[in-house]
């Protein structure tokens, strides 16, 4: 798409967050900010509706692990300023989690094992936090999952997975860079540049733990689902390999994209 057709998508878009809090009496969107593309371009959708409708407040909760050495909560800071140069209306909170999840015992395991641990129960006291603040102004969790992430299953059950509404549910990785041109002004430099990650544990990268990058992950979806990919074909090995790995997570996080299995 052209940029003309991105800020068309901004607009239908927010007209889509707009009906859906009017058709359910939603009287805030919360977001929580984790000093990425996807959650800026999700909260700046939220900020452009009320910016533009006026009827709902859109409360941004940052929750870092630690705040001492976060660089993900510097960058989500340095959205919040430019999001209040600007007059935007919003609020902003932050939340650590550290102690909480220091609460729980997970010294039984070690390794990659506690990482994967460590990291879930992250995301899930994330989770938890934004529902209790949901909960409190009548609103709603709103999620920054894009289609890669959900296609791949690569979200935490009860954590990030756990939203009301998924405004760019639909498009993928690179589509979101795209769209979040449309805000430059508002979105830091800093952001649109920083290595996806969702900070599982420190040093922790998104296409490092997939062994594929965003784009070739988009490439195969498409070409799964059947439809033309505007990305380019990996050469033949990788683009086996590529489409192999992403139809075994598909087949093996299925269980996180359908509704519990009932007996009757």
């Amino acid at each position: 798409m052209k940029i003309a057709d991105y800020l068309k998508l901004h607009d239908d878009i927010v007209e889509w967050i707009h009906t859906y809090t009017q058709t359910n009496n939603i009287e805030s969107l919360v977001v929580g900010l984790s000093g990425g593309i996807d959650s800026a371009v999700v909260a700046m959708l939220c900020i452009d509706m009320v910016q533009t409708y006026k009827d709902v407040r859109v409360i941004c909760v940052m929750m870092p692990y630690d705040i001492s050495d976060a660089e993900s909560y510097a960058r989500s800071l340095k959205f919040k300023r430019n999001v209040e140069f600007f007059g935007a209306n919003a609020d902003f909170y932050t939340h650590e989690i550290k102690s909480i999840v220091n609460a729980y015992d997970l010294d039984r395991y070690s390794g990659y094992k506690q990482n994967i641990l460590s990291g879930n129960l992250r995301a899930r006291v994330r989770a938890n936090i934004l529902y209790d603040v949901a909960g409190a102004t009548n609103g709603i969790v709103v999620g920054t999952g894009n289609l890669d992430e959900n296609e791949l299953g690569y979200f935490t059950k009860g954590g990030d997975g756990l939203t009301d509404i998924l405004p760019i549910g639909n498009l993928h990785k690179y589509e979101v860079y795209e769209l979040a041109k449309v805000f430059m002004i508002d979105i830091p430099q800093e952001i649109i540049n920083a290595t996806p990650s969702a900070n599982l544990w420190e040093g922790q990268t998104d296409e490092d733990e997939l062994g594929m990058t965003y784009n070739e992950v988009a490439w195969a979806i498409d070409t799964i689902t059947g439809h033309d990919s505007v990305l380019s074909t990996p050469e033949p090995t990788r683009a086996a390999e590529v489409l192999a790995r992403v139809k075994e997570m598909q087949k093996k996080t299925e269980h996180k994209r359908r509704m519990p299995p009932v007996f009757r």
